[in-house]
């Protein structure tokens, strides 16, 4: 393709192009430069590439009315925080370099900020003109195609990225600020690349006749959200719904070396001369200097939050430097950024003689009138020092490191998370959840026993929403169970995730954990929660002997990894297991000691948690109560079933689980009337229960106080339910999931039923019928039943599993019940 001059001159042949990309190596040479150069020097404001020479004129009404018919351009929009979309749209400049599009850089959107801010433009931040040199490349933005006061509304075919790994477009806020309404077309499964990402190469190829034509035979576009318009992409305007995860080979490979879009593009992309002025004000002001005087070399902190292991990564750096260059830093000649709130946080930067900028104290938003300017200000000054002392997996330290080594002949290092905010002198302990919400709180009451035996504290993930589809997101452990309460009981700390690393960082750390799933099954056990808390897992099996029987493992064996004796016998001779995405090797970590998986872990025995004796029940799953919120709330839905006043007391009742969706799965060719209990078994079965409280505490439960939970479908068995007087919970009706936001809400309010009945039937071989049991028993000091059934012939084996008095007693009931 040709770029065309106003003159009509050929400002760029394709010739010239070819000569500065290597087609087949997949790399590209633009016009190369080193170190930090003197603003100053960049004499041309325009540049080689003026922006009138690619576009019909000043900034329309429209988008298409400015576009000229003989270029071809590329665009992405942002909106996942400032240093992401930093990275998104150096994605987006490269697949404009190798598609030879001129690339449409649009502005920043706040979403880190607040959407009230406004956007901010990407050349008022980074020097444009400076750039087009570095690439000999054409980059404009999209207010000079567009005015930024146009009220028109453009609708656009764009590809989306977004929707053929995660399922459904990346919308943006720039949708309605630069005033278009995006038809989205989803990009060819097969240009996926692990972990979200998706191949540049593979994008580029959507450029061309070929890639084109292919990636749109057999997909429809998804209507436009507010015209509800089907289009396909845009020849000539090729756009992308968000390029964040995008890379040439590997995911995440702004961290790698040799990261092409760091290397061709984004080591380009320097600070407008204009805010360098105004970030060397700021660096003048912190170390005391008049305007003057010379700014002394320095090293910068970007802390997320945390303590001290900053002062020895700071001389780390201090001594790699006058190794290097002989360059000596003072030891106070240290500016420290960090979203840090706490005032005795930054007491303890003050003792040590460190710099910061308190930009409330400056009053930077009111003096420039934004909310952009702490966070770009913070960002400059991260990467105009000689040494840098960043977070590990957070983007804007990655990028910051990388500026200081590039334009500054610096030196850098990234502390690892956990370092920055997990104690030196404490010990933790965790695990991930996967496996069905009640199998999760096992696994988590596993960890914490565990996290007790082995004297470290036991560190709770969120719950993921295995049983309910990805789409709902995780749930915080400490909204459902009362963590307070928990901790006094066990007399033992019991943190979140949460509050370690933060529910919105982007940051992406690579751990070491052990893996018993790999022992007992041959591989690893995965789960979403890598993707949702940020870390990529390599894992290391367990030693053999620490094997029960079938898929459990000793909490004992598992202890033994705390310690030294035992983590040593344990890591000779094996070797940690590649982590997925970045392909890491790690042995476990000693400090934060972390498991794949912990459901299937036993003191002694396999299902130890349906034992008397059970010890991760006794010591800790009798103790994780309810949080007092979801407590009101589960009594605001029993009142509503028995037809209570908000002051009326809730009558002592039975409640029943009666599982049977995915249980009738396991009936084979048996009609499910026959392999599950009937409802004349649960009525023999509530009986039952009420004749026990009746003789254990002399309590009267009339037959109609029964609420029955169920995933049953069939109206017609609810219909059987309803003609026994017995109360059960609609969640459709009572639009539960619309109330409370989330798809999580039915499955934890029918969880807090079950167990706060004075009796209960539960259904055998279910675990959540099992804890429902348990917590019954112990906590309301109730009676409960399980009954499970097996066809044998013209049988139906009904096994009854009564608990009187906290025992259990077993008796088989013979029945046909068909």
């Amino acid at each position: 393709m040709l770029y065309v001059t106003s003159s009509g001159k050929h400002r760029i042949s394709s010739g010239k192009l070819s000569d500065a990309l290597h087609w087949r190596g997949q790399t590209c040479q633009p016009q190369l430069d080193d170190g930090l150069a003197d603003p100053q020097t960049v004499t041309n404001r325009e540049g080689k590439f003026p922006v009138r020479n690619f576009v019909n004129g000043p900034p329309t009404e429209t988008l298409l009315e400015n576009l000229r018919n003989d270029t071809r351009y590329i665009t992405t929009f942002t909106n996942a925080g400032w240093t992401n979309d930093v990275m998104t749209v150096a994605n987006m400049i490269y697949l404009g370099i190798i598609t030879s599009r001129v690339a449409v850089v649009p502005p920043f959107s706040p979403s880190h900020i607040g959407y009230g801010t406004g956007d901010f433009p990407f050349g008022d931040f980074f020097d444009l003109p400076r750039l087009r040199d570095a690439l000999d490349h054409p980059v404009i933005e999209w207010r000079d195609i567009k005015a930024g006061n146009s009220t028109a509304h453009d609708i656009i075919g764009c590809w989306s990225a977004f929707a053929t790994t995660e399922g459904r477009p990346r919308g943006s806020q720039l949708h309605r600020t630069l005033g278009v309404d995006v038809s989205h077309t989803r990009v060819p499964d097969n240009i996926r690349l692990p972990n979200m990402h998706v191949s540049l190469w593979g994008l580029a190829k959507l450029s061309f006749p070929e890639g084109r034509s292919e990636a749109l035979r057999d997909t429809q576009p998804i209507p436009s959200h507010s015209y509800k318009k089907s289009m396909i992409p845009d020849e000539t305007f090729m756009c992308f719904d968000m390029l964040y995860y995008t890379s040439v080979f590997d995911p995440f490979e702004w961290e790698r070396d040799y990261s092409p879009v760091w290397r061709f593009v984004g080591r380009h992309l320097r600070f407008h001369p204009n805010m360098i002025k105004l970030a060397e004000g700021y660096i003048r002001k912190a170390f005391g200097l008049f305007e003057v005087e010379p700014i002394p070399k320095f090293v910068s902190i970007h802390a997320r939050r945390g303590d001290f292991a900053w002062l020895d990564a700071v001389n780390g750096v201090r001594a790699s430097l006058k190794a290097k260059h002989g360059v000596s830093i003072s030891p106070q000649n240290v500016i420290v950024l960090s979203d840090e709130s706490d005032p005795a946080w930054w007491a303890e930067v003050e003792k040590l003689g460190w710099k910061y900028i308190d930009h409330t104290k400056e009053r930077t938003i009111e003096r420039y009138g934004s909310l952009w300017y702490p966070p770009l200000i913070d960002a400059m000054l991260q990467a105009m020092g000689t040494g840098f002392v960043g977070t590990g997996g957070s983007t804007m330290s990655l990028v910051a490191l990388r500026r200081t080594v590039a334009w500054n002949d610096g030196e850098g290092v990234m502390v690892p998370w956990g370092q920055e905010n997990l104690r030196n002198d404490t010990k933790y302990i965790t695990t991930f959840t996967d496996a069905g919400w009640t199998n999760d709180v096992m696994t988590v009451a596993n960890m914490i026993y565990l996290g007790i035996i082995t004297s470290r504290v036991a560190v709770v993930p969120p719950f993921s929403p295995s049983h309910i589809g990805y789409g709902t997101g995780d749930f915080p452990f400490g909204d459902f169970f009362d963590l307070p309460r928990l901790r006094d009981a066990l007399d033992h700390p019991v943190i979140e995730w949460r509050d370690i690393k933060a529910d919105n960082s982007t940051a992406h750390d690579i751990i070491g954990c052990w893996s018993a799933f790999a022992t007992v099954q041959g591989s690893p056990r995965g789960s979403h929660l890598h993707g949702t808390l940020g870390v990529d897992v390599s894992h290391t099996r367990i030693p053999d002997n620490t094997q029960i029987s079938g898929l459990h493992v000793s909490l004992w064996g598992l202890a033994k990894l705390g310690f030294p004796e035992g983590r040593s016998e344990a890591l000779r001779g094996t070797q940690p297991i590649p982590s997925q995405s970045y392909k890491k090797s790690m042995v476990p970590d000693e400090t934060f000691m972390c498991f794949d998986m912990l459901y299937y872990a036993s003191a002694f025995e396999a299902w130890e948690w349906e034992r008397d004796y059970s010890p991760a029940w006794r010591f800790v799953g009798r103790h994780l109560r309810f949080h007092p919120n979801m407590v009101k709330l589960a009594e605001s839905y029993i009142r509503k079933a028995f037809g209570l006043l908000e002051v009326e007391p809730i009558p002592k009742f039975i409640s029943i689980h009666a599982r049977r969706g995915d249980f009738g799965n396991y009936c084979g060719d048996s009609p499910i009337e026959h392999c599950l209990p009937p409802l004349s078994a649960w009525l023999d079965a509530v009986n039952g229960v009420r004749a026990s409280l009746k003789a254990k505490h002399g309590v009267s439960i009339s037959p109609q106080n029964v609420i029955v939970l169920s995933d049953e479908s069939d109206p017609a068995w609810w219909a059987e339910v309803e003609k026994l007087g017995w109360k059960y919970i609609d969640h459709t009706k009572e639009r539960t999931i619309e109330r409370y936001g989330s798809l999580w809400y039915p499955p934890l309010i029918d969880a807090m039923l079950q167990a706060m009945g004075t009796g209960f039937a539960g259904t055998g071989g279910s675990t959540m019928s099992l804890v429902a049991l348990r917590r019954t028993v112990e906590w309301n000091d109730g009676v409960g039943v399980m009954l499970t059934t097996r066809v044998v012939g013209d049988l139906v084996y009904l096994i009854s599993r009564l608990r009187m008095d906290g025992t259990s007693n077993t008796k088989l009931v013979f029945g046909n019940y068909r």
